[in-house]
């Protein structure tokens, strides 16, 4: 019985709270509504995909860079513009619609959750057989979103022990 009232009282005051919302003007809830959208728009979607794009193309140019001129002081930068980029990419990554949403744009990006390992699975796979036709654009363009994203990148630039791999001029190295 006491169950009961308590549900009821909570359902009142739900309800309470939320009638007031529905005897709103329709009109000024459109027109808050519609003010409300350009100020997210405006003032998050846009500067957030505008400073991605920024810090993408530097990660883009450092990541040549480094791979032309594979040393301790281009890693370091290529590093920095891992950062930024994933920094970037966190702060609109919550956004689910529009172009981000083609084509898996967000999964190629960062695909997360990786439940099953399968960066790891694919990336370990991609090394150990060196091929490089998989690295062409056509092809990697088809490949797993696993191996496309930040998280692939920062497995390659973080992982203990790659700062050898990576400056040793092997053909791993190059790889």
């Amino acid at each position: 019985m006491k169950h009961g009232s308590m549900t009821r009282r909570a359902t009142a005051l739900v309800l309470g709270a939320l009638l007031p919302m529905s005897a709103m003007p329709a009109a000024a809830d459109a027109d808050r509504y519609r003010a409300l959208n350009r100020g997210i728009v405006g003032g998050h979607v846009v500067p957030g995909y505008e400073a991605l794009a920024v810090s993408t193309e530097a990660l883009r140019r450092d990541g040549t860079a480094f791979c032309e001129t594979p040393d301790e002081t281009s890693l370091a930068v290529l590093r920095g513009s891992y950062h930024r980029a994933m920094d970037d990419w966190m702060a609109i990554q919550h956004i689910r619609f529009g172009p981000v949403e083609t084509l898996m744009r967000g999964f190629r990006i960062q695909f997360w959750p990786d439940k099953s390992n399968a960066l790891g699975k694919q990336l370990n796979k991609l090394l150990a057989e060196r091929d490089r036709e998989a690295l062409e654009p056509r092809r990697f363009r088809r490949a797993s979103a696993a191996l496309q994203g930040l998280p692939a990148l920062e497995r390659l630039l973080f992982d203990p022990g790659n700062d050898a791999i990576l400056l040793d001029g092997s053909d791993a190295a190059a790889f």
